[in-house]
């Protein structure tokens, strides 16, 4: 089984979000928690202190990890705004120039806004191809998508995408688009207010169990970003031993780009 890590870039900068809500929203649910007795107060003092820092997003220190463990990165980067992604395009273009700038050429796709509005995905497209590099890939924010949508992302000139959440090995859209679902996320896996990894531990080891029981050729992962901080313990701990495991497994890692040229090639 070869592994599939991808990142989705939902965050650049807290002061992105000062013409939103997601500050206050941010706030509050960190309160709750605390007056609830769902995060201790040194949890909460990291949680709060993050806000002093404004850069949101953990690019270097993922990149590195990922790197020193060789783990071929993937990312997907927002041309528009929705549903707490607030960053401009213009920081955008420079995020995906900054990531293409590494000698490993990571390879970047859009995260979608658009998943019903078929102008609006062909939109978000050429908004990305404005930075100079062309996307071929795309996963659609919060993974939002409807019957027409995979339809749509092949009419517009994708030639992969990683929207739907299963484990199914990646399947052809109209001929010339591989979707590859998701078979396990951050978010699913691990809660906010989890003081270790250990649920989040078991319920990976039952997805992978899973997947291996299916023959599953790729195994694709969601980690955000902005997780690999230690005021996000749970989520920091989990993503780094999900890694050791499975390099421990002598699983390898691989690319949507890899993939989709692999597949291609054994394509009937």
């Amino acid at each position: 089984m070869k592994v599939i890590i991808s990142h989705d870039i939902d965050h650049l900068h807290w002061t992105d979000h000062w013409h939103d809500l997601f500050i206050p929203k941010y706030l509050v649910k960190h309160l709750l928690f605390l007056l609830r007795g769902q995060i201790s107060l040194g949890l909460f003092r990291k949680r709060i202190g993050l806000l002093f820092k404004n850069r949101q997003h953990r690019l270097p220190e993922l990149i590195a990890f990922n790197r020193d463990n060789g783990v071929q990165s993937n990312f997907f980067l927002g041309t528009k705004n929705g549903l707490g992604l607030s960053y401009s395009l213009k920081k955008a273009h420079r995020t995906i120039r900054y990531l293409k700038g590494f000698s490993d050429g990571f390879p970047v796709g859009v995260h979608g806004i658009a998943y019903s509005d078929k102008k609006g995905i062909i939109e978000e497209k050429k908004r990305f191809d404005l930075s100079g590099y062309q996307a071929k890939g795309l996963r659609m924010h919060y993974l939002r998508n409807n019957e027409h949508t995979l339809q749509y992302l092949a009419q517009a000139g994708y030639t992969h995408d990683s929207t739907t959440y299963a484990i199914q090995n990646p399947y052809w859209v109209n001929g010339t688009m591989l979707e590859f679902p998701v078979s396990i996320m951050d978010v699913y896996a691990i809660n906010d207010t989890d003081d270790s990894f250990e649920k989040g531990k078991e319920k990976t080891l039952e997805v992978i169990k899973e997947a291996e029981a299916q023959n599953l050729e790729y195994f694709t992962v969601i980690f955000h970003d902005n997780y690999f901080d230690p005021a996000y313990h749970a989520h920091y701990q989990w993503y780094k031993w999900l890694i050791s495991y499975f390099k421990k497994r002598g699983f390898s890692f691989t690319t949507f780009d890899q993939a989709r040229k692999q597949l291609a090639l054994e394509k009937p």
